[in-house]
């Protein structure tokens, strides 16, 4: 094992508990949650639909599927978090390209991971469908819990399509519109049962 290897790349992607959701800051949230906890929260959420996907009869790697939520930001060490307006400006594929160079730089020494990074990036396997669908979802929960803390303005995030993509696995798919549908209500019950556990609102 290249020990060193190992322990350089971790400290590339510390970069990214510092790095804010720029969509996020330029809606004047305030100490917006970091790409590392973006990442986190999609790594969760890839476990919590894991045994549901299994139940629905929809197969799946799960250990392809979790190394690829957890990789699926990593060019942004070196990119930063580009906002959609920017994307907008020279186009969903330049960006995809910049992500990936970006990505085998910080992974490289570690080809296979990087292959993941790729795959992602392509969109087509069942294991991309799903990360680049929860990527979303995540991020409209968020906005949820931002939104019923009366944190920013975020209804563009709501008005987005994109945001709401199915990705023609079922089970995913359902929790995409279950999302939508819940705007308001849901986030506040989530804060409700929260404080009712005794937890600690998110920030």
């Amino acid at each position: 094992m290249d020990a060193h290897g190992v322990i350089q790349t971790l400290l590339r992607f510390e970069i990214l508990n510092k790095l804010p959701r720029t969509g996020f800051l330029m809606r004047g949230i305030e100490s917006p949650e970091s790409v590392g906890e973006h990442i986190f929260s999609t790594v969760v959420l890839a476990v919590l639909i894991i045994d549901q996907l299994k139940e629905a009869g929809i197969s799946v790697d799960k250990a392809k599927l979790l190394k690829m939520a957890a990789l699926h930001e990593s060019g942004e060490i070196l990119t930063g978090d580009i906002p959609a307006p920017a994307t907008a400006l020279f186009g969903k594929d330049e960006k995809s390209r910049v992500e990936r160079e970006a990505a085998k730089k910080v992974l490289k020494g570690f080809p296979g991971l990087f292959t993941l990074v790729q795959e992602f990036e392509d969109g087509e396997s069942p294991e991309a469908k799903i990360v680049k669908s929860i990527d979303k979802i995540q991020m409209m929960i968020k906005v949820m819990l931002y939104e019923s803390e009366g944190r920013g303005a975020m209804e563009d995030f709501w008005a987005w399509e994109h945001n709401f993509v199915h990705c023609g696995i079922g089970p995913v798919d359902e929790l995409v519109d279950a999302v939508r549908s819940s705007r308001g209500h849901e986030g506040a019950q989530v804060l409700k049962v929260m404080t009712e556990d005794g937890i600690p609102k998110p920030r």
